[in-house]
């Protein structure tokens, strides 16, 4: 299912900026540009908390943890895999 909407500004920018500065990795750029959204809200009086600081720490890195893990997984459920097994079982 694919409903071809794209991807936000938000989380476009990041993709655009690294484009440009390819020696910083995708990960180390993301929670850049989250803390600098987050240094922004604050400055005009957004309340940042401990649960938003996780999110920028998280939400770069772990996303390729979660796509990679998901994306096997996705993988065996349409070749016919188990997902409960690993791979030599």
């Amino acid at each position: 299912m694919d409903v071809e909407l794209g991807t936000s500004p938000y989380d476009a920018i990041p993709f655009i900026i690294s484009k440009y500065v390819p020696k910083i990795p995708f990960r180390i750029m993301r929670i850049g540009y989250d803390f600098l959204v987050i240094f922004i809200a604050w400055i005009f009086g957004g309340h940042v908390q401990i649960v938003t600081i996780l999110m920028a720490l998280l939400l770069g890195s772990g996303y390729r943890v979660y796509w990679q893990a998901a994306s096997k997984n996705i993988f065996r459920l349409f070749t016919g895999g188990s997902l409960f097994l690993p791979d030599n079982a």
